[in-house]
């Protein structure tokens, strides 16, 4: 099983600035993807710092598969990067699929979801109670 958390981490370009965190088994997963997929993650604002969305989970409640935002801008999560695939059961949530946004994409490729999943991306499955703490408050 994989951990989940989310900590306040020094700004890439501002020391002095912090943001939060998604860290999976204790590393960055912005960065592990990052590094994981360089070509994917070359241009445009994908090149930025992404922010993630932390907001209760639509749902948290039923078990079921969902396609969800977990990276924004800047900006407050105006724009939407990163998509996690989600399947729920009793005990777990897991994250079978790691999509991009299309429209932030060089080039403007277009799909019905409006998204493009990363190949290869193994599922990360976590404890439901600790993912749901995570993707429930607003805190560290």
């Amino acid at each position: 099983m994989n951990s989940i958390e989310a900590r306040l981490l020094p700004w890439p370009t501002d020391s002095e600035a912090n943001y939060r965190e998604l860290l999976i088994d204790g590393k960055s997963f912005q960065e592990t993807i990052k590094s994981r997929y360089p070509n994917d993650f070359l241009e445009g604002r994908y090149r930025e710092t992404f922010v993630p969305i932390l907001s209760q989970d639509p749902a948290a409640d039923q078990e079921k598969e969902i396609v969800r935002p977990i990276y924004g801008c800047q900006d407050g999560g105006c724009c939407l990067y990163v998509f996690a695939r989600i399947k729920y059961d009793d005990k777990t949530v897991t994250w079978t699929g790691i999509g991009q946004n299309r429209l932030y994409l060089m080039g403007g490729e277009q799909a019905d979801d409006g998204l493009r999943f990363l190949q290869g991306v193994e599922p990360m499955t976590f404890d439901r109670i600790a993912y749901q703490k995570v993707f429930d408050s607003r805190g560290p």
